[in-house]
């Protein structure tokens, strides 16, 4: 039986080397990319994470965050208001994105995040997030359209 444990203390041991020399050479990547190569540091989020600590966030070595604000010409992300809210009293440059859908033009998508985005001279610029979801993968959107409706979305 010691004899048995022994082995398995060896192998834990083992392993942990083996994967602590993975990770030094760069062979094992955590998505923590290093704060020398990329110093301005953010984040973006939405309804997906819930409840947001602002305060706590704000003190974790990021600089801006990005809230979705909208998505196609009609929905408004249902924590917004409350992150929106939240993450100006901190620290953190605030910006606030829209979700593009393929499925309603342009013009009616601008119109959705110019009526939900408060005008405030202290935000960062709006941006437009761009991609394939649902079974657009299979049924991809036609590329000059596209590029079309990205030029009308230059808020």
């Amino acid at each position: 039986m010691k004899k048995f444990i022994g082995i398995c203390i060896m192998i834990i041991i083992l392993t942990v080397c083996i994967i602590a020399f993975l990770i030094y050479n760069g062979n094992i990547k955590f998505n923590n990319p290093s704060s020398k190569d990329y110093p301005v540091r953010g984040v973006d989020v939405s309804e997906y994470q819930g409840e947001i600590d602002w305060e706590k966030l704000s003190n974790q070595n990021i600089d801006f965050a990005y809230i979705k604000a909208t998505e196609g010409s009609s929905y408004t992300d249902e924590r917004f208001q409350y992150n929106y809210q939240n993450a100006i009293t901190t620290n953190l440059k605030i910006g606030a994105y829209h979700f593009f859908s393929f499925d309603s033009d342009a013009i009616s998508q601008s119109e959705n995040y110019i009526k939900n985005v408060p005008k405030d001279m202290n935000l960062l610029p709006p941006v437009v997030d761009i991609e394939f979801y649902g079974d657009k993968n299979k049924n991809i959107p036609d590329v000059e359209n596209t590029r079309e409706q990205k030029e009308i979305t230059k808020f």
